[in-house]
């Protein structure tokens, strides 16, 4: 087996999803699909808010709060790549369109639920590595 050409192979994890779920534990309808972070349009964002963060510092400037969390919020946009609804969630809430303005306000426009949300993603996405090295 000749395996000189493995390099040329870009690697990345699958995506996943995170079926939220409610204090109780249980499912409400709402399944976010979330990429790794060796995905490459998940790359090319996190390396257009770092630049962005570095230039301004690079001008002798702090990144100010609000620019922080706007920064902060399209890279977390970025991670996401799905959102599907099913029942209870549908019937409350109706079809959600995936596009980043929704993504963004899922995650961080709506209170403790968006908390919740964010929170449940997070943790998804810091054990899909390890997840992955264990299947």
């Amino acid at each position: 087996m000749d395996t000189s050409k493995l390099s040329n192979f870009t690697m990345s994890l699958p995506p996943r999803d995170v079926k939220i779920v409610d204090a109780r534990g249980e499912k409400i309808g709402l399944t976010i699909t979330i990429v790794s972070d060796t995905d490459q349009r998940y790359i090319k964002v996190r390396d257009k808010v770092q630049q962005r963060m570095n230039s301004t510092r690079l001008r002798g400037r702090i990144v100010k709060p609000a620019e922080h969390e706007e920064l902060e919020r399209e890279l977390a946009a970025a991670r996401i790549s799905g959102i599907k609804v099913s029942e209870p969630f549908k019937s409350a809430i109706g079809e959600i369109a995936f596009n980043k303005a929704n993504a963004i306000a899922l995650l961080y426009e709506h209170g403790e639920f968006s908390a919740s949300v964010r929170k449940q993603v997070d943790e998804a996405a810091r054990s899909m590595a390890d997840d992955f090295l264990t299947d």
